[in-house]
């Protein structure tokens, strides 16, 4: 299909197994789009919104910017199949938070995927935005810039035996003017890039593991609420920070792994058992 006017999916599932040129996708709440590996969007002012759960899978080549979710929408996820499926990277992609709750709206990225390039902007101000990785024991990879925006951010990687990579190397940023970042599921998430959050804290929560790579952080903080938090080099994190290890009223392992390396700090505490618990 060649037409320029807009494709809207407003009830149902839509699926995608041609080419769709020059056409705008947007995708209503309830609704789905299902673009199987054959399909592709293309055209240099097309984009995608979703407000409903989609899945691409095909090698796009569309410019526009790739939006899901919406304030007081919950719930959205954007499953990513396919290297290419988030097109070219000059428009990026933005997740936005829905609601107060502690509800999600994702991009999910498939088993094997590596998404190169492209800018990720996670803008909690309403909810919960993430960057997720839920394909069992294999392993998917952001290789470009995060931006944080809004409040806490999310970074989880949700089934034992699978790894999310953030950041191919310490060239791409996650970046924040005093912005949180929350490392969260029963999985593995390895951050390659490097941390610019002012002072901005992270917390490590949920049973999984955390390996921080790279060097030159800034963040004002680190929090263990349960998990392992693992350095992947000596002097990885600031040395000016409080570390904190544990949850109030939570019994749960708090690990901070130092594994052979070195770590300076300004201060070292136990949640534990704060007082009253």
């Amino acid at each position: 299909n060649t037409y320029t006017g807009p494709t809207l999916v407003n009830a149902g599932a839509l699926t995608l197994s041609g080419s769709l040129i020059g056409s705008t996708v947007s995708v209503a709440k309830g609704a789905g789009l299902n673009e199987t590996a054959s399909g592709v969007i293309a055209g240099a002012a097309a984009g995608i919104t979703c407000q409903g759960s989609s899945t691409l899978s095909g090698a796009n080549t569309y410019g526009g910017v790739t939006t899901v979710g919406f304030a007081g929408i919950s719930n959205v996820t954007l499953t990513v199949n396919n290297n290419a499926a988030l097109c070219s990277t000059a428009g990026g992609t933005t997740v936005i938070g829905g609601t107060t709750a502690n509800f999600n709206n994702s991009v999910m990225l498939g088993s094997g995927v590596t998404v190169t390039g492209e800018t990720l902007t996670l803008q909690s101000g309403s909810g919960r935005a993430r960057l997720n990785f839920n394909s069992g024991s294999g392993s998917a990879v952001w290789d470009g810039n995060i931006v944080l925006s809004g409040g806490w951010n999310y970074l989880s990687s949700d089934t034992t035996g699978g790894t999310l990579y953030v950041g191919g190397s310490a060239d791409d940023t996650v970046t924040g003017a005093n912005q949180g970042l929350q490392v969260r599921g029963s999985g593995a998430t390895v951050i390659n890039s490097t941390l610019l959050l002012g002072s901005g804290g992270i917390i490590r929560d949920d049973p999984g593991t955390c390996l921080l790579n790279a060097a030159q952080h800034v963040f004002g903080s680190l929090s263990i609420y349960q998990g392992t938090f693992m350095l992947g080099a000596p002097e990885v994190m600031p040395q000016n920070i409080l570390l904190t290890v544990g949850k109030s009223g939570n019994t749960a392992d708090a690990i901070f792994d130092l594994n052979g390396m070195s770590q300076t700090l300004a201060g070292l505490a136990d949640a534990h058992f704060a007082s009253g618990n």
